[in-house]
């Protein structure tokens, strides 16, 4: 047994929100990584020399699926140790991919699939199961430290009645709603214009409590005090992967 470190390679090729599977054989060979059967992994290998890893994902997806992948980047790296042998395992995703999926080494994995995120086989190859576990928590970057800083920041340019500041919040593509039943907005135009009228309103007291957050969605509480007369509602705010704001939906709930 030689003691040095080697370097795998794991590739999660996004499609939606499926992922590529290869189920590995019942009597696959043991070829010196680590060694799972009967299980399901992400496409990937060990990396060669004088290739870098990006090179080296490229070559085992299409070794393997017979796919081209591209606009690849690094999620991260773990180690995947057993008693005999010792991986660091670069964790790359790939936001491409193109060509005619075939099984290419059928003695390794017999068979491939597109599997959606939220409805994953039980059985996963452990070094896979560690990458997607990784991907999922990392996903949903919204927490509530962040929700109510952005809450604050709504509540004060409304309250201040700052329409510029406000709708800068949203992003060029938001879509703004203000009940289900009221045509939607989907420009910063649009929003700016139907913000407007706030600058006429007796504004006395405003509060927002975040209620619930999930999947990069912030559900929230509003209350609004005006013309001595009290407003409550819910806010659904929903966020992209960078912590832009996409989508903001308004319910009164009684007046």
């Amino acid at each position: 047994m030689d003691k040095y470190i080697k370097i795998g390679i794991g590739v999660m090729i996004l499609d939606g929100n499926k992922i590529l599977l290869g189920h590995r054989a019942k009597d696959k060979k043991d070829t010196g990584g680590i060694f799972e059967v009967d299980c399901w992994t992400l496409p990937g290998g060990k990396q060669e020399y004088n290739e870098t890893f990006f090179e080296g994902a490229k070559r085992e997806v299409k070794e393997e699926t017979n796919l081209d992948i591209d606009e690849l980047e690094l999620f991260d790296a773990a180690d995947d140790i057993q008693p005999d042998r010792h991986y660091i395992t670069m964790h790359v995703i790939a936001k491409k991919h193109s060509g005619e999926l075939k099984i290419m080494e059928p003695t390794k994995e017999d068979k491939w699939k597109w599997f959606d995120l939220d409805n994953l086989p039980e059985k996963l190859y452990s070094p896979s199961k560690k990458f997607i576990e990784n991907y999922l928590n990392n996903k949903n970057k919204l927490n509530k430290e962040f929700a109510e800083e952005w809450l604050k920041k709504l509540k004060d340019y409304w309250f201040n009645k700052d329409i510029e500041k406000a709708v800068s919040l949203f992003t060029k593509t938001t879509f703004y709603q203000e009940t289900p039943f009221m045509k939607p907005y989907t420009t910063i135009e649009e929003i700016n214009q139907e913000w407007q009228h706030i600058k006429n309103e007796n504004i006395q007291d405003i509060d927002l409590k975040v209620l619930a957050i999930d999947n990069n969605t912030l559900i929230a509480e509003w209350l609004l005090k005006q013309n001595n007369q009290e407003f409550d509602g819910i806010y659904e705010i929903k966020f992209n992967d960078d912590l832009e704001c996409i989508c903001f939906k308004s319910w009164e709930m009684n007046k």
